[in-house]
């Protein structure tokens, strides 16, 4: 039979405690992981965020506002001349008609 006999000046039922300096290591690695992985979060929401406000803003409208949609489509072109005509009918009226009065009245013979 065999015997592992124990090192001198230690307790063999009990562990040795861990020095101090190294409590404070591990710590602070905790505490910088933490740190780090909510920053990462953070960052994750605020692009997130953006992206949903970016792409979100293209089919809603704010405040009643028209929901203007645009289309692009690519053609052949050539040089040469384009004419393009309209017609319309009806009686024109100014948006606004105002009487105008003035204290003194004569003729305009010229300006510069």
């Amino acid at each position: 039979m065999s015997s592992v006999a124990a090192p001198p000046n230690s307790d063999a039922a009990s562990p040795s405690p861990e020095p101090e300096g190294r409590k404070q290591r591990q710590w602070l690695s905790r505490k910088r992981l933490s740190v780090g992985v909510a920053a990462v979060l953070v960052l994750l929401g605020v692009g997130a965020g953006a992206a949903w406000l970016a792409g979100g803003s293209a089919t809603s409208s704010a405040a009643g506002a028209p929901v203007v949609t645009t289309s692009s489509e690519n053609v052949k072109v050539d040089t040469g001349t384009m004419t393009q005509s309209i017609s319309a009918s009806g009686t024109l009226e100014p948006a606004n008609d105002s009487d105008l009065t003035f204290d003194v009245s004569g003729v305009v013979t010229a300006w510069t």
